[in-house]
């Protein structure tokens, strides 16, 4: 067995850090940074005990009979299951929702805040240095922003 070499392994236990895998005569280690580049909220959402998986060998420990295996580098398309939000993307929706929060009546743009902002510490700042500073360079007839509460 050689470092960098692919193999084929059979899946024999999932742990919290890794899943261990028998390769012929050698046990090896998927250890759980090497499923995904991203989050591994369960190595389950990978594999499962019992299956065939082709791997590619990390580092070999010949005198134990020990491999260190990663799964991500042939395997870039699996991972969490779930379905992906559907979005309406483009200056149509924003368009369409700006009365929700924002109001321009003589030379005011009034700001109504949602979600996280609402609560943030320096949310004054961030309307006065920057919303503002950038509406009164950039935009005609803008003389100030007012935040509205709900």
């Amino acid at each position: 067995m050689k470092k960098g070499e692919i193999v084929y392994g059979i899946i024999t236990n999932i742990i919290g850090y890794g899943a261990f895998v028998t390769v012929g005569d050698y046990t090896g280690l998927i250890h759980i940074s090497e499923f995904s580049d991203n989050y591994v909220r369960s190595i389950s959402d990978f594999v499962e005990v019992g299956e065939k998986v082709k791997l590619k060998v990390i580092d070999v420990d010949e005198e134990m009979k020990r491999l260190k295996l990663s799964y991500k580098v042939l395997n870039k398309s699996r991972g969490v299951k779930g379905e992906i939000p559907k979005f309406t993307i483009g200056f149509k929706s924003l368009r369409d929702r700006m009365p929700q929060f924002i109001k321009f009546e003589e030379g005011i743009v009034y700001v109504k805040l949602h979600g996280a902002c609402v609560g943030c510490t320096s949310v004054d700042i961030t309307l006065k240095d920057g919303i503002e500073a950038l509406l009164l360079e950039e935009v005609p007839g803008v003389i100030g922003v007012e935040r509205v509460e709900e």
